[in-house]
Formats: structure tokens, sequence, C-alpha cells
């Protein structure tokens, strides 16, 4: 079975998900993890090899919808707008 992503998850560059595995909604994934187990807590950020939880920010703030950057004269701004895991 495929892993079940919930909503407005953000997925790092070259993260690895895979299994039989449920990540919750809300959920930032560090560049680079390797996510092999579920997660159940909504809002929180997971890194690392093998991937656990690193604090409680999770995506809020990392995820840009469509029509968000349509709306903003100047796209850049609404990326600008974006956090980073720190």
């Amino acid at each position: 079975m495929a892993p079940k992503i919930g909503d407005d998850v953000y997925i790092g560059p070259g993260a690895k998900i895979f299994g039989n595995i449920e990540i919750a909604d809300n959920i930032a994934i560090g560049a680079n993890s390797v996510v092999n187990k579920s997660f159940y807590e909504k809002g929180i950020s997971i890194a690392g090899v093998p991937a656990k939880k690193i604090n409680n920010k999770g995506s809020e703030g990392m995820i840009i919808s469509a029509t968000e950057i349509l709306s903003v004269p100047n796209s850049q701004e609404a990326i600008d707008r974006v956090t980073v895991i720190e």
C-alpha cells in the first residue's frame, strides 16, 4: 500500500516517504528525510534519517495556494511570505 498524506503537508526536497504509513495534516517534512513510520500528530515538523519529530511548527506559512500566488501582483511577494524550517 502507498503512504496516506494529509492536507497541507510540506514535503522538503529529496524527502523519501514509503510504506503503509499515514502523515497527519499540516506536517512539515524536512529535506532529505526518510519517513518510514506514521505520524498522527497534526501541525508538527519532522526530519532526519529516520524521521522524528523536531518541533511543533508544522507547515503553517509554508504552503502557498495557486490562487494566492495569482492574486498577488508580484508573485515574488507571495513566495517571500513563506517561512523556512530552521
